[in-house]
Formats: structure tokens, sequence, C-alpha cells
């Protein structure tokens, strides 16, 4: 008999909790009433029943407030701050500044850096980088706690929220310390969304190699696609070969749509859609931009402000209605304000190369047109070169830069340039460091790239993959 899952295990638990809360009650223990009640609401917003956890923290407030004031009240409204937060009410940041204030007053530090974390949470989702600070106080609160699941969340929130707005310059300074503390400290339970956010920052930063690859070795793990980094890889990958102009992103595309469905994946039903629409209107199918760009309304889908304006950019693109631009946020106001020269500037200044060339697309202007051609060029982007390149022609140019060149033949065995390189050199005799000197890269990027061709050539063993290289024709025996 296989070992129990994690949905079989989150009922336990949540059945153990609902029995001792009915010995609570009978018994009149109203501490452990409320306190259970948290705990319970905890359990069920990690697990994406928001709604069911909102109640069970509103519950547990009304109990405990019925006792003098005590730590267990201090945690149930850091709990219902976070429950309102995920269920997008505006009482989220009164409540967490209620548990820092009781926090303080009872002595409990943990409500006084979970509130300050869901304040600053809440603030630089909403565009405010003021909340930076609260974000940086709660971190080192809890490491003056000794709370390591604390400063991981903290890390995570201050990743997962600049993520949200698009900063990937200032990203680049908090991700990789976030992700060195909790491989540091096992808190494997961030790693997930952390690693997600560096593949988004490498997607928007032009790295699309390297977040190929780190792709690729998200998916050859176990069941990628029940956790957030497995959907948020298999969208990078296919934005990569949508934007490449290589085959093989539209199964991608609809795994991610699949497991994006499930219980807890509702929050990533914009992100997929915004990709779906991306490659629809690469290909041309303009109507079909529409369709996918639409999805049903959500609780959920409001935290996401950025995703939700893209979505909007994308069926205006198609033609759409724009809707009300006042509470759009940059650079999609300025998109479709049609200040595209704004927009490109603004994705320039915060790192984003392919959407800062992108963004010139209409804007009729020739020598923008010719930069951002070369631009996309160099990213390998060829769909989105052959649009400009019609644009400039229709604007009555005869010599254009970057006529879209035809997409190499994928490789029999679905290996990328990169990946057959180090094949060849495994084939040579070279071990992974040897590869990575003579490659120039790091000995994680060829630890990858060994798995992705193991992977792909449906073998386990070094030599196993020089044998399937000969029968393919790469090398001879």
């Amino acid at each position: 008999m296989g070992s129990p899952s994690s949905a079989d295990n989150s009922l336990v638990r949540t059945l153990l909790r609902a029995e001792a809360l009915e010995i609570y009650r009978s018994s009149g223990d109203q501490l452990a009433e409320g306190r259970t009640l948290w705990q319970l609401a905890r359990h069920l917003g990690r697990n994406g029943r928001h709604v069911e956890g909102l109640t069970s923290a509103r519950q547990a407030v009304a109990v405990l407030e019925q006792v003098p004031p005590c730590p267990e009240l201090a945690l149930a409204y850091v709990q219902l701050s976070g429950a309102y937060a995920l269920t997008v009410n505006p009482h989220a940041i009164t409540w967490a500044a209620k548990a820092i204030s009781l926090g303080a007053e009872v002595g409990c530090l943990q409500a006084v850096y979970d509130g300050l974390n869901n304040i600053g949470t809440i603030e630089v989702s909403r565009g405010e980088l003021a909340g930076l600070s609260k974000l940086e106080r709660s971190r080192d609160l809890a490491g003056q706690a000794g709370d390591s699941a604390g400063v991981a969340r903290a890390h995570l929130h201050i990743c997962w929220t600049l993520t949200l707005r698009r900063h990937w310059s200032l990203l680049g300074q908090y991700l990789a310390p976030a992700i060195a503390y909790c491989l540091d400290h096992g808190q494997e339970l961030w790693l997930d969304m952390l690693r997600s956010c560096q593949l988004e920052a490498d997607l928007a930063t032009g790295r699309w190699d390297q977040a190929a690859t780190d792709a690729d070795a998200i998916l050859a793990g176990a069941a990628p696609a029940i956790q957030a980094g497995g959907v948020t890889a298999l969208l990078v990958l296919a934005t990569i070969r949508a934007r490449r102009g290589e085959q093989g992103y539209w199964p991608l595309l609809d795994q991610a749509l699949k497991s994006s469905k499930r219980a807890g994946g509702a929050r990533l039903l914009p992100n997929v859609a915004a990709a779906r629409a991306e490659a629809a209107w690469l290909e041309g199918r303009i109507a079909d931009v529409l369709t996918e760009a639409t999805i049903p309304a959500g609780p959920f889908h409001e935290l996401h402000p950025v995703v939700a304006a893209e979505l909007r950019y994308w069926r205006w693109r198609a033609g759409g209605d724009s809707g009300a631009l006042e509470d759009l946020p940059e650079p999609y106001r300025m998109l479709i304000a049609g200040d595209r020269q704004g927009a490109s500037r603004w994705w320039r200044e915060h790192g984003s190369r392919y959407e800062a060339a992108l963004a010139l697309s209409g804007s009729g202007d020739v020598a923008e047109l010719r930069a951002a051609i070369g631009v996309l060029d160099s990213l390998g982007a060829r769909p989105a070169v052959a649009i400009l390149v019609r644009e400039l022609r229709a604007l009555g140019e005869r010599r254009v830069p970057g006529d879209p060149r035809p997409a190499p033949s994928p490789h029999p065995a679905g290996l990328t340039a990169r990946e057959v390189e180090v094949l060849l050199l495994l084939a040579a005799g070279m071990r992974n460091a040897e590869i990575a000197a003579h490659l120039v890269v790091s000995p994680r990027t060829v630890d990858h790239h060994v798995s992705a061709v193991l992977r792909k050539l449906k073998v386990s063993t070094r030599s196993q993959a020089i044998t399937a290289a000969i029968r393919l024709g790469l090398v001879q025996a």
C-alpha cells in the first residue's frame, strides 16, 4: 500500500482539529477553542479553502475577545487579517494593525512580525514600495525570535510582491539571499514559489536559455503539476517556445490550464490566460486572443492587478473593449492610452527587453520599430520580429532589418542546441565540471542540461546517452 497523499493528510488534520474543537467547546475552554479555530483557519487558507478559513478566523476572534487580552487573540487577529487579504477585503490592514498593537501589549512577538508581514505584503502588491521596509522589519524580528519559517515567509513575500509588480531590478537584490536562506534552514515549503519568481525574472529579463533549463529541471521532478512551481515552469517554457517560434508549446499551455484548475490553483489562472493569449496573438489568431484572455470572475484574480491589466491589454490588442484607464497600473495604462514610447521606456527601466520592444508595435515610428526589431532579433523572437517587419513594410519601408528567418528544424529527440552541445561533450568523456568550464557556465546549469538530455533521450546513465547519440548520428561509434 502506498503512502498517504498530501490531500489525505490535510483531511486528517482538518478532522482532528474539528474533533478537538468540539471537545473544547463542550468543556467551556474558550482559550483552547479560540486557539484551535485560528489554527484551523490557517490550515484551511493554506489549502485553498479561503472562504472557510475566513469564517473560522472570524469565529476565533469572536471567542477569544471574550477572554482577557492574550497572545492567542493577537494571533487570531493576524489570521483574520490574512484571510481578509486573500478575499480582497479592505479591512485586512486594520486587523493586522490590531494584531501588532495587541502583540506588543501582551508580549507576542510573532503577532507583531506577522502583522507587519501582512501589511507590507498588501502595500507592495498595491504598488506601494514603502511596504518593503515593513517586510524587512518582519524578517528581522522573526530572525531575532529564532523563527526560521517566519523569516522565510518574509523573504517569500518580498520576492512574490516584487514579481507581481514586475520590479525585476529590485527583485534581483532579494531573490538570491531568499533562496539561500531557505536552502540553509530547511524551509523547503517556500522554495517552490521562490523558484517560480526566479523563472519569471529570467524570462522577463531575457535570460531565456537559463529559464528554459531551470524549467526543464523543475518539470523533471516529482509531480510538478500539483505545485505552483510546476505550473510556472510550464508557462515559462511554453512562452519561450512561442516567442521563439518553436514547436510544442500548446501542450504545455494545456497542461498548465488543467493544473491551475485543481484545488488551490485558482490564483494561477490569470497567468495561464495571459500566456495563452500571447501565444494566440503571436500566431495571428486574433479572435482566439479574446477567448483566451477572458476568465471567469473570482475573488483571487483581483489579487493580481498587474496580471488582470495584462489580460485587458491582450483583449485590447485583439480589438476588444479596454474599459476605464484610470484604474490600470503602468505600463498597461500608457500602452492602451497610446503612449507606446512611455510604456517601452517603463519596461526598459524595469529590465524587460522583450516587452519594451514589443510595446512599440503599432507606434508607426520607423526608427523605433527598427531598433525594436534589433532587440527582438537578438532574443531569437522570430514571431514578434515578423509582426514588426510587416508593420515597417506597411509604412512603406522596403529595406527592413531582421527579416524573419525560418525556424530551425526541431531535433528528433527534442534536444535544444545547447543540449546537443552538452551531449557531444559527454561523448568526448568530459565530466560535468569540465563541461561547465568549457562552456563558461555554472556546474548547476550543466547538471540541469545533463538531466534534460537523459530525460529527453529516455535513458538513465551517461553511457546510455552516448549510445543514443551514436544511434541518432550525432557522434561516430
